[in-house]
């Protein structure tokens, strides 16, 4: 993992400007689009999923996150091992229950 810089009192790490790579967006709407419909979208891979997690990453890990320490703890461990399209919905579900919504 790479360090990052973020903006105060915002998710974003600042050497993004706010804005992920073309890469990393559509990495973003192929997983959002997958998750919608499972019968007719394709599955991303594993380079488009990791994408996706170190956005996420980035989001979790941000210094101003401090609450809840225990849950915040285990999805910033917790992110490093998801693969699978399902596994992030998990995760994803997770972060959301303490505000942190990074898609």
């Amino acid at each position: 993992m790479t360090t990052r810089t973020y903006a105060p009192y915002t998710l974003t790490p600042l050497q993004y400007d706010g804005a992920a790579s073309p890469a990393t967006r559509s990495a973003i709407v192929k997983y959002l689009r997958y998750m919608r419909d499972r019968l007719f979208e394709p599955e991303p891979n594993l380079l488009e999923m990791r994408l996706v997690c170190e956005h996420c990453s980035d989001a979790i890990n941000s210094p101003w996150l401090v609450f809840p320490p225990e849950l915040l703890a285990e999805l910033r461990r917790s992110i490093e091992y998801v693969k699978l399209p399902e596994e992030l919905a998990a995760w994803l579900w997770g972060a959301a229950q303490i505000g942190v919504e990074p898609l």
